[in-house]
């Protein structure tokens, strides 16, 4: 069980959270009906076509320069998908589930009543559908290279996935963050998965691979530079 106080909303290289109370994930597919004359026992049939998905977020407004309306208002923009990730348990937690979206927001409206608290809400079409991940790397700060705790899947998967790092904060001199998910199959024998592009500053990135997933995954960070320190998130979904 879950607490929705607790959810985490990443729009790129932003950690836009504490502006709603409400986010949603939708997950749909496609269904075309098949039926045909003279249809066995009478019934219709039908068959499973395209995934797809939609989000929605809504909450309070805020007229600053790093806050939710600059941040919306500017990803009305078609020529680039925005990466989202909404973690129903918060994002603080190794393994919590994340829903991970490349979209396109549809709609973005700002509410003022007369009496009342200004409000915003936003509408997201996902491309490529709608992804549920977990958590590799907690949102948090880091100073030096290491690996994360492992993520156990039960067993392998076949058909790649898909991984999203959201860097909210960068600071030092020649600062730099390779972030890789890495894939195992027996939580002892590493292989590279996904890389990153090096992180230099707050950033975001998507990136998804074809093929076999091993049964424990996790993230891994190589950091240098003077003084480095990286606020992050990344995770992962199986497809």
């Amino acid at each position: 069980m879950a607490h929705g106080k607790n959810t985490s909303v990443l729009f790129n290289e932003f950690d836009l959270s504490t502006y709603f109370n409400q986010a949603d994930a939708s997950l749909d597919q496609s269904i075309g009906e098949a039926t045909g004359f003279q249809p066995a026992g009478g019934a219709r049939s039908f068959e499973a076509g395209l995934n797809g998905g939609t989000a929605s977020l809504s909450g309070f407004f805020n007229g600053a320069a790093a806050a939710v309306d600059a941040k919306l208002s500017a990803a009305l923009n078609p020529s680039a998908d925005d990466v989202v990730t909404i973690c129903p348990q918060g994002v603080l937690t190794i393994g919590n589930i994340a829903k991970m979206l490349a979209s396109q927001l549809t709609q973005y409206q700002v509410s003022s009543p007369l009496d009342g608290i200004v409000t915003v809400s936003g509408q997201l079409q996902a491309n490529g559908g709608v992804s549920s991940g977990k958590v590799l790397h907690a949102l948090g700060a880091e100073t030096v290279t290491g690996n994360d705790a492992s993520v156990d899947n039960t067993t392998s998967s076949a058909n790649g996935g898909v991984a999203h790092l959201h860097v909210t904060t960068a600071s030092g001199t020649t600062p730099s963050n390779t972030v890789v998910v890495q894939h195992s199959p027996d939580n002892s024998v590493w292989a590279d998965l996904i890389t990153f592009t090096a992180a230099t500053a707050a950033t975001k990135e998507r990136m998804a691979v074809t093929g076999t997933v091993g049964r424990y995954v996790r993230s891994k960070r190589t950091i240098s530079g003077t003084t480095p320190s990286f606020t992050y998130m990344c995770a992962f979904a199986r497809r």
